[in-house]
């Protein structure tokens, strides 16, 4: 796969990671002229016994959501491929890296630039959540910073796709535990409210705190 140069009509620039599932390229698409990612999957996780039909959700998951959101904080999904060869989703390219890195002590962001963040993260979530779409995978990693400082939410593999009228309706979540990568427990069904807490244990909790921890007391007493 590191062969690779060309994708369909996509042109394969550069690889720029490498999970467990799948390997990431930058490409270029000659028809629209814009670089895109190709998150390429991996044949022998898709055809893995014990975990393949759980990564082929993933993948069929992002296929679904093609041309389905559309929004300024949100990672678009413009194209899709199933092959024996190759199976790829193709995203918008976003440069600026994750939040992860923003979760180590001595390279935390300033207050106002959380806030903002988490503001924007939350308009894109409650978008998702109006169009049917519950993303389950709240994190620094999934949380990708443009080139000039914007947010955008990444990684919809794992969301839950459903009709946009019962995500609207839907009762409300009780709490779960303060896990940045979960927003329901095992033994409770996903709600659209779970995102909101989601995003607060995103933003402050031990595994993966954005705020220092001074900070963080001092903004729970004044607000």
């Amino acid at each position: 796969m590191d062969q690779l140069q060309k994708l369909g009509k996509y042109q394969l620039k550069k690889k720029l990671g490498q999970g467990a599932t799948s390997t990431v390229y930058l490409g270029h698409d000659p028809f629209t002229q814009r670089d895109v990612a190709l998150k390429i999957f991996r044949n022998e996780v898709l055809d893995d016994a014990a975990d393949g039909q759980k990564y082929w959700r993933q993948l069929l998951n992002e296929i679904a959501l093609v041309g389905k959101l559309s929004h300024p904080h949100i990672v678009s999904i413009y194209d899709a491929a199933v092959g024996d060869d190759h199976s790829f989703v193709v995203m918008e390219y976003v440069s600026g890296g994750t939040l992860e890195k923003h979760t180590a002590p001595d390279k935390l962001l300033p207050l106002t630039n959380v806030v903002e963040y988490m503001f924007k993260c939350c308009r894109a979530l409650y978008y998702a959540q109006f169009n049917g779409v519950i993303h389950r995978d709240i994190k620094p990693a999934n949380l990708l910073l443009t080139e000039n400082g914007d947010i955008k939410i990444s990684d919809m593999g794992a969301s839950v796709i459903s009709d946009a009228a019962h995500t609207q309706s839907a009762p409300s979540a009780r709490r779960c535990s303060c896990h940045p990568s979960r927003s329901t427990t095992p033994s409770l069904p996903t709600r659209p409210t779970s995102i909101h807490w989601a995003s607060s244990c995103t933003t402050c909790s031990p595994g993966s705190r954005l705020l220092r921890q001074k900070t963080w007391r001092a903004c729970s007493i004044r607000y």
